[in-house]
This record gives structure tokens, C-alpha cells and sequence, in this order.
């Protein structure tokens, strides 16, 4: 016999989330430090590393984003990129109450940028007609 656990639809993706998170870390961790590897092995060619030559350098395709932030970063002092800069799951609100007051919240702002819009199309609709 099976020990079988009830989990709610919220509780369910949220540890869907902090899988997901994880995996995101860790990819994100590899893909910063890649990069700043790619930048340490341009300087001691005596290359200026920049995003072209770190996107030629590289045997890979790079997002333009994280390459332009890691690049900055590196920039502004090579010692202090580290891997552990990513940390996906704790900007995550904590609690299912902080994660519902953030829905709520954007729940709001969508509903008053559609009544905005509404508005905005009554207004049109009524010059069209006149």
C-alpha cells in the first residue's frame, strides 16, 4: 500500500516552481561562470572582452542579455561574478499569502489598464460616429 499525500493545485505548482527554479540556478550558475571564463581567457590573450568578442569566442550561442549583464558585472570588478549571483527561487515570494497578494495586485492593475483602454475605445467609437 502506497502512502499517497493531497497537495493543492497552489502547493503543487509552487513545488513545480522551485523544481523548475533549481534547474533554472543551475543552468544560469554554468552559463555566468562560461562567461566569465570566456572573458578571463580573452584578457590573458591580451583582448579586450566585449560582447562580440565573447559571443565569437564562444563555441556556443549565448542570450545577448546575460552575456551583456555577466560582461558588466565582470567589468565593474572580474572577482566579484560568481555563480551563486543567480538565486531564481529566492526572489520568490516566500509564502502562498505573499504570492496571492502579488496576484491580487496584478489582478488589479490589469483590470484598471482594461477599463483604461475601454474607455479609450468608447472615446474613439463616439468621434467615429460624429
Amino acid at each position: 500500500m502506497g502512502l499517497y499525500i493531497l497537495l493543492s493545485p497552489l502547493t503543487c505548482l509552487e513545488l513545480r516552481v522551485r523544481l523548475f527554479s533549481s534547474e533554472f540556478d543551475q543552468i544560469m550558475n554554468n552559463l555566468t561562470d562560461y562567461i566569465v571564463s570566456l572573458c578571463q581567457q580573452l584578457q590573458s590573450e591580451g583582448k579586450v572582452p566585449s560582447v562580440a568578442t565573447i559571443r565569437n569566442k564562444s563555441d556556443r550561442t549565448l542570450p545577448l542579455p546575460e552575456v551583456i549583464r555577466v560582461l558588466k558585472r565582470w567589468q565593474e570588478d572580474p572577482n566579484s561574478v560568481r555563480s551563486s549571483e543567480h538565486s531564481f527561487v529566492e526572489s520568490l515570494p516566500m509564502t502562498t499569502e505573499q504570492r496571492l497578494t502579488n496576484l491580487e495586485q496584478q489582478m488589479e492593475n490589469a483590470l484598471q489598464a482594461i477599463t483604461a483602454l475601454q474607455a479609450q475605445i468608447d472615446d474613439l467609437l463616439l468621434r467615429q460616429r460624429e
